[in-house]
């Protein structure tokens, strides 16, 4: 039977055959192309439905915080922070990363939410969005007077509810150095120049507000502070040459 279906094929009229797979193809495609936008609107209508609960409950939390004395205002944001840390400890990063959203609504200018949000982005590995955060909180830090900005990390959960001391800024310069740092890797000539001079921008960040420096071991691993100065030095200097005698 399959041999005399193919042999019945084979004897039509071609253009009728052609006009069925066009048909065919036709209906297809238009299946795709109404389930592929029946999908969209689907998720369009979540996100909205998303940003009108992110909405509501960010005013309800606002409100609870504003009823609040004003000397018990700053305390709150210092909570949140030390779950944020607690979470991280325990790897709860999608429930951070809803976290930061949310309250990013009440504190939009908070550095303990920039902070986290470019963390989150790097467990991800998404440098652009990284960056992104990690330029934010720097930029946040730079409009703070010395006091609100210098200690180790425990002034940022115990006395800052702003976000900012001198151990965390020095970390996240870290991070920006070793990201320019690998970008040179794969850079060659004026490229590879621009990104280790970026880098030896955020290295002296660090050591200006760290001078000890970072080992970490737990994943994503980073470059030890010694081994990566020594090293985006090293490679500046053979980029520029000899010095002349």
């Amino acid at each position: 039977m399959p041999d005399d279906s193919r042999g019945t094929l084979g004897t039509g009229d071609p253009s009728k055959n052609l006009r069925k797979w066009v048909l065919l193809g036709v209906g297809l495609g238009s299946f795709c192309i109404v389930a592929a936008t029946w999908h969209t609107i689907q998720l369009v209508h979540e996100k909205r439905d998303l940003e009108g609960k992110l909405a509501g409950q960010a005013a309800f939390i606002k409100q609870y915080i504003e009823l609040l004395p004003a000397a018990q205002r700053p305390k709150v944001m210092l909570e949140f922070a030390n779950v944020l840390r607690q979470e991280y400890g325990q790897r709860q990063y999608e429930r951070i990363y809803q976290a930061t959203e949310l309250l990013g609504r009440i504190y939009p200018d908070n550095g303990h939410l920039a902070y986290y949000q470019g963390e989150i982005w790097r467990i991800r590995k998404n440098s652009p969005e990284m960056r992104k955060s990690f330029l934010r909180y720097l930029q946040m830090e730079g409009g703070q007077p010395e006091q609100a900005r210098s200690g180790d990390g425990e002034a940022c959960y115990n006395l800052r509810p702003e976000g900012f001391c001198g151990e965390r800024t020095a970390w996240v310069c870290h991070l920006m150095a070793g990201e320019y740092y690998d970008q040179a890797i794969h850079a060659n000539g004026v490229e590879k120049k621009t990104f280790l001079e970026e880098a030896a921008k955020y290295v002296e960040c660090e050591r200006k507000r760290f001078p000890s420096g970072f080992i970490q071991n737990n994943p994503p691993k980073i470059i030890p502070s010694e081994i990566l100065r020594d090293d985006v030095e090293q490679q500046l200097k053979e980029l520029e040459g000899p010095t002349p005698q």
